[in-house]
């Protein structure tokens, strides 16, 4: 039931919520004829007695029961034998009878689904009336003590109804039961003793045996349907103030030939009837008898049976047959249900009151295929005489014809509009009908004031099935009669550039944007239409024009950082997907672009962040927990650092790279043996990394730890990381002269030395030269090189 707001102005309480969708449905049911008399959902208890003497729930709709209808009279019985009570509720109004069927017994085990079992007893008297009428019956069931269970059968129970004879009883789980009692109408008690559950008896007085019956064995034949309320009868006439296009009508005539309503010019009277409609029958012969004067007058009639259609069962043929046997002058044939649903959805748009179409129903259109007149029931032939003169109105004229009564008018019909149809018939299935209707008689439509938003709105729903080529022709179509409707220029655009005919989408998009410069979803489409041609610059003041109309679209954002790391901006590109992460913060992809464009610009705070923001979404993510590490690592954060490197390699402990890295985080720690029990890890697993044979080559040939050092395998990781370089490089040749001076061998290391000074010539790292040619010295006087204690590992190479 809708609820009124107490204190709310009318504007307040119409975008309340509750109230607005109340309202809503309390016109939809005006409007379908229903009443305003007060009416209340069915009810059904469960009565709780193991939680309490006189304790019912409501168990309306859980048990399907509580259907809103105006209820009068319920029977209980055990319709279909399966052991529980189904139900024949009568109502008022229709559906004027409603049968439920019990569905919580499992047939094939023969008791309830949920343990629960019954009894079922019918009385037959002797001495006392046949039906036993007024008899008491007692069941005594096994673990009920004192409690036991009681009926009494009566003549009609509840308003104007009556259950069945067969007394039924709900046994729980009680698995059997000590005594049937039997008090007979005149007082006398008869114990017909025990019983088993799960059974149907028969109780004859007198005789104190339960005679057990066995239900036929019988198909139920009864179907589930929908109720439906019977179509009136009766005759209207309504003249249409503002004149609708007819929706499209297909029809195939009775020698065959598939045909359109509005492939016929001029008036035409179209005519819906059935062969089993003896009104339907009169009117047919009226018009053929009247052929002449209808045919003089100017008006083809189109007459299309609906036999076989619905719920109708009758044959098409019987309609065919009846036009042969009047000679039919006009033409006829048989329509389909997709027809009749677009005529109905016309009615309902047109009337307050929306009802199934009556047979006979006429409609007559205007040369130009507009309904101007609506029958229901049959059409005199004078009344369609008169009325084709109204078909030369328009305007005022025509809306004094259209009155009831003459007066003054306080306000004047505009003229109607194509798209409330439209939209209605789209939303029911009808859109390729309406199409081929709207390509068909474009012409035509061209008379209403918002052709251009049809045309408009039909090629962008082209363009959502994919069918560009049409979309294309229904938005041109639509910018031709108005070049002012933006909405047709912006998708005209998306059609051209879904073709790729990207110079004149650019154009169309650039259109929209001059009709529309606020709008930001200009910008963004022209932008990313002009990346695709290439024109970047162009394209990256589009989308910053966009973002600037509206920060918050996110789209724009992203494109605009496409774009600028397609102009290598890494910077600006950081800048762009910062702002769409802002907006998208779960976009995990553009995160992880995030931080390598970060890094690349130096922002290494910001980078962390973006991988930090992947781990949140990806938490086992062992490439990011790498990445972090080295992050870490950079920014002197050796805890975090060793911290993901530790739980990359968990997740992932063939990862080199990770390995590598805690190798890296773990010497600048301090942790040199674990370190290189890492490195060594590392390139046991992926042989081709240069830094990590260069960080090994140093440690073992200058590690102040003697345990750590080993000459040998200081120049086997030197010359490693040498080969894998391909260039001479410097600080490889430093490593490799540190190696062979602990190996042993002087002269390499002196030769190993003056080869990367030779290199060092033009550098401009004058410290690093000065420790080269320190430890030059050491190695011609025949010395290795040992590293300080609180030294960090050397310089790695570039990779």
């Amino acid at each position: 039931m809708s609820q009124s707001p107490r204190d709310a102005t009318q504007e307040q309480a119409r975008k309340h919520p509750g109230f607005a969708a109340a309202n809503r449905k309390l016109n939809a049911l005006t409007r379908q004829g229903l009443s305003w008399s007060g009416r209340e959902r069915n009810c059904a208890f469960l009565n709780t007695a193991g939680a309490g003497a006189g304790r019912f729930a409501n168990i309306s709709a859980v048990a399907g029961f509580d259907y809103l209808d105006d209820g009068r009279a319920l029977g209980l019985v055990d319709w279909d034998h399966d052991g529980d009570l189904d139900v024949w509720v009568t109502n008022r109004t229709a559906p004027r009878i409603r049968f439920l069927r019990n569905e919580t017994r499992n047939a094939t085990a023969g008791t309830h689904s949920n343990g629960q079992r019954f009894l079922a007893l019918k009385l037959v008297g002797r001495s006392c009336n046949r039906d036993a009428i007024g008899a008491r019956i007692e069941v005594f069931a096994a673990g009920d003590g004192d409690r036991h269970r009681v009926r009494t059968l009566r003549a009609g129970e509840g308003f104007v109804g009556q259950s069945s004879k067969w007394l039924h009883f709900g046994l729980g789980s009680a698995d059997s039961i000590e005594d049937v009692r039997v008090r007979w109408p005149g007082g006398h008690v008869e114990s017909f003793g025990p019983a088993s559950p799960d059974r149907f008896y028969v109780l004859v007085q007198g005789t104190a045996a339960l005679r057990p019956w066995t239900p036929p064995q019988r198909q139920l034949d009864i179907a589930p349907s929908t109720p439906e309320i019977p179509e009136t009868t009766g005759k209207t006439r309504i003249v249409l103030s503002a004149r609708c296009f007819a929706p499209p009508v297909d029809y195939v005539s009775f020698d065959g030939r598939r045909a359109h309503l509005d492939q016929h010019e001029g008036p035409v009277l179209l005519n819906l009837w059935a062969s089993w409609c003896l009104p339907c029958a009169a009117e047919l012969k009226h018009f053929t008898k009247a052929a002449g004067a209808i045919r003089e007058a100017g008006v083809e009639i189109v007459a299309l049976s609906v036999d076989g259609l619905g719920d109708d069962r009758s044959d098409p043929q019987a309609a065919a047959d009846m036009i042969r046997g009047l000679d039919f002058p006009f033409a006829s044939g048989a329509t389909d249900a997709g027809s009749i649903a677009r005529l109905q959805l016309l009615n309902d748009h047109l009337m307050s009151w929306r009802r199934p179409l009556p047979v006979p129903t006429s409609l007559l259109l205007d040369a130009h295929g507009r309904v101007a007149v609506i029958y229901k029931g049959p059409v005199d032939v004078d009344q369609l005489l008169s009325d084709l003169r109204l078909l030369e109105l328009e305007g005022e004229s025509l809306q004094d014809a259209a009155a009831a009564s003459s007066g003054t008018w306080y306000w004047h019909t505009p003229p109607y509009r194509l798209m409330p149809l439209a939209t209605k018939l789209i939303n029911k299935g009808h859109f390729d009908a309406l199409v081929a209707f709207a390509t068909r008689h474009r012409d035509h439509l061209s008379q209403a004031p918002d052709v251009a938003s049809l045309l408009a709105d039909l090629g962008k729903r082209l363009g959502e099935k994919g069918d560009w080529q049409r979309a294309e022709e229904h938005l041109r179509a639509a910018v031709a009669h108005d070049p002012g409707l933006v909405v047709a220029q912006r998708n005209l655009g998306v059609a051209l550039s879904q073709l790729g005919r990207v110079v004149p989408a650019i154009e169309a998009f650039r259109a929209a944007e001059r009709l529309a410069p606020e709008d930001s979803v200009h910008p963004l489409n022209l932008g990313a239409t002009l990346a695709r041609h290439g024109r970047f610059d162009e394209a990256a003041a589009a989308l910053r024009r966009a973002t600037k109309l509206d920060p918050s679209l996110d789209e724009a954002h992203r494109n605009l950082g496409l774009v600028l790391e397609k102009q290598n901006k890494v910077s600006e590109t950081a800048d762009a997907y910062l702002a769409y992460v802002a907006l998208k913060p779960d976009a995990e992809a553009v995160h992880r672009t995030l931080a390598d464009l970060l890094s690349r610009a130096g922002r290494l705070e910001e980078a962390a962040t973006a991988i930090e923001n992947v781990l949140r979404l990806q938490p086992r993510d062992a490439g990011a927990h790498e990445a972090l590490g080295r992050l870490s690592l950079a920014l002197g954060r050796l805890d975090p650092s060793i911290r993901h490197f530790r739980s990359a390699i968990r997740i992932k402990p063939g990862f080199a790279r990770a390995h590598a890295g805690l190798g890296d985080a773990l010497l600048g720690g301090g942790s040199a043996k674990e370190a290189l029990d890492h490195y060594r890890r590392a390139l046991e697993l992926n042989s081709s990394q240069p830094q990590v044979a260069l960080a090994m080559a140093w440690i073992t040939a200058t590690s102040p730890d003697p345990a750590l050092r080993d000459g040998a395998e200081a120049v086997r990781r030197a010359e490693q990381c040498i080969a894998l370089l391909r260039a001479p490089n410097s600080r490889a040749l430093d490593a490799l002269a540190a190696a062979c001076a602990e190996a042993g061998r002087s002269e390499d290391a002196v030769a190993a030395a003056t080869e990367a000074l030779k290199l060092l010539r033009d550098s401009n790292d004058r410290d690093y030269i000065s420790q080269v040619e320190a430890r030059l010295r050491l190695y011609q006087s025949g010395k290795p090189f040992r590293t300080p204690q609180h030294q960090d590992q050397p310089q790695q190479p570039p990779e």
